[in-house]
């Protein structure tokens, strides 16, 4: 036994001999329930094993493989001889044949062959080391289901690889093809977004024209209204009674403070205040 290690699940190891070497699995539970000692299992034991043969199929990313399936496993030597030796695999195989089959006599019991002789338990023992025409034929058709099987496995796994191969051949044009797509997408957006900065940019430049012609406009409505006033405050002004008096008028009022405008008037009244530019004096008509 070579290279053992453990999973979470399997127990993996090689058998080797001067020939070659053969990969051999095995549950951890079935491992665990054999009881075995620790540190007995370690690279160089001796190992007996039963089992058949497997078949991974592969997957992505490992290769389809044969490997020995272990279900049986003990020390070499532990309740046996070592199975090296010739001897000691014959007398395994006979202990495994001598086991009495359906309708076989019992050990000691004289049988009859074809030729009608009898033969007592010595001649049994001497056929017990090869299996019979039954024994061969239900090997044969043993052989035959696991090659179908590993037939079909076989075309599973090469079909299965076939497909894998052609996804990873094809990605790099998928991923190509994808990113293409992206760029081509991202453009776009640019370019509307482009767009519509734009015509934002151009909206608010025509709100900020209006407004600044609506302000020029109205800085020159107020420059012609503020001449206007101008003009109509010297116009009042020229008609002020008071620079009139200024200029050597005399402004003639009743004692009501009333303008007195005529002579008839002041007759009437009698009383009358006359105002001149630095003063107001008192008058009275005699006629």
């Amino acid at each position: 036994m070579w290279n053992l290690r453990e999973t979470r699940v399997r127990v993996y190891f090689e058998l080797r001999d001067a020939q070659g070497a053969l990969p051999c699995a095995m549950w951890g539970d079935d491992l665990v329930a054999l009881g075995l000692s620790p540190g007995v299992l370690t690279d160089g034991a001796q190992v007996v094993v039963g089992g058949g043969l497997d078949y991974y199929p592969g997957a992505a990313t490992s290769s389809p493989a044969f490997s020995f399936h272990v279900t049986d496993l003990r020390v070499a030597g532990e309740g046996d001889c070592s199975p090296s030796s010739t001897a000691c695999a014959s007398a395994w195989t006979a202990r495994a044949c001598s086991r009495p089959r359906e309708g076989a006599a019992p050990p000691g019991r004289a049988t009859h062959d074809r030729r009608g002789h009898g033969r007592g338990r010595q001649g049994t023992r001497r056929r017990a080391g090869r299996p019979g025409p039954p024994r061969r034929a239900q090997a044969r058709e043993q052989v035959l289901r696991d090659a179908e099987r590993l037939a079909v496995h076989a075309g599973r796994a090469v079909v299965d690889r076939g497909r894998t191969l052609a996804r990873l051949s094809r990605a790099p044009g998928a991923h190509l093809e994808r990113e293409r797509g992206r760029l081509h997408q991202s453009l776009r957006e640019m370019r509307a977004a482009a767009r519509r900065g734009t015509q934002r940019e151009r909206e608010r430049t025509a709100r900020h024209a209006l407004i600044l012609d609506r302000k020029v406009k109205a800085a020159g409505l107020d420059g012609r209204r503020r001449q206007r006033l101008d003009a109509l405050a010297a116009a009042l002004g020229a008609h002020d009674p008071q620079r009139m008096v200024e200029r050597g008028y005399a402004l003639v009022e009743d004692a009501d403070g009333g303008v007195v405008t005529s002579a008839a008037t002041a007759r009437e009244r009698g009383a009358l205040r006359l105002r001149f530019g630095d003063g107001a004096v008192d008058a009275t008509v005699d006629r």
